[in-house]
């Protein structure tokens, strides 16, 4: 995988389903930014760890499990905005999809969460501020490389379902993206509202 903007290339794990989670150590996620900063913190008394929430989604503690998801929408896809940890954490998400067969609740609110992140790689990169969109110089095109590199994982689990074969067309088009989709970016999100 190439190198954008001085981020390091993409780690696509090998294993699917729970498997997949085993590979978490090949980032170095301390040093990969989120909406709170980088690594593990806390903020306004709240506990932000990306590594620990991908590992948590396959806890059998259902409340552990609901956190974790919980979390995504702060650290990975806060009010639209994507950062590199979103680009990191979606091969491992899309891969742990992957391993399983059914339509569960958990499997759909990860589902929701990585159009969420390519909806958002399809939109205008402004300057600065707040924003729906990718913060920082190379996340779109980072998170978009990630996406490719994660659809084989994604559409595995996403043909098994025949309702969702609209939303593999377009995530195959945001992933072949070269500049920004607004109209692509509404499009996913209308799906998923379907879905």
């Amino acid at each position: 995988m190439p190198w954008f903007r001085g981020h390091p290339p993409i780690y696509v794990p090998h294993g699917t389903g729970p498997a997949a989670l085993n590979e978490l150590a090949s980032v170095d996620w301390a040093h990969v930014q989120h909406c709170y900063g980088s690594g593990p913190l806390d903020y306004l008394g709240s506990h932000f760890d990306v590594a620990a929430s991908l590992r948590d989604i396959d806890a059998a503690d259902r409340e552990r499990a609901e956190e974790a998801l919980l979390s995504f929408w702060d650290t990975l896809c806060h009010q639209g905005t994507i950062y590199e940890a979103s680009a990191r954490a979606l091969p491992f998400l899309a891969a742990w999809l992957a391993g399983f067969q059914d339509d569960d609740l958990r499997s759909n609110a990860v589902v929701h969460l990585v159009v969420a992140i390519a909806a958002a790689a399809c939109l205008h990169e402004p300057a600065s501020g707040s924003y729906a969109g990718a913060w920082g110089k190379g996340v779109r095109e980072l998170t978009r490389t990630a996406l490719t590199a994660s659809l084989p994982y994604l559409e595995a689990y996403l043909h098994q379902q025949p309702r969702r074969q609209e939303l593999v067309t377009l995530l195959r088009a945001a992933a072949g993206l070269t500049g920004a989709d607004e109209e692509l970016a509404q499009r996913l999100d209308e799906e998923m509202d379907r879905n």
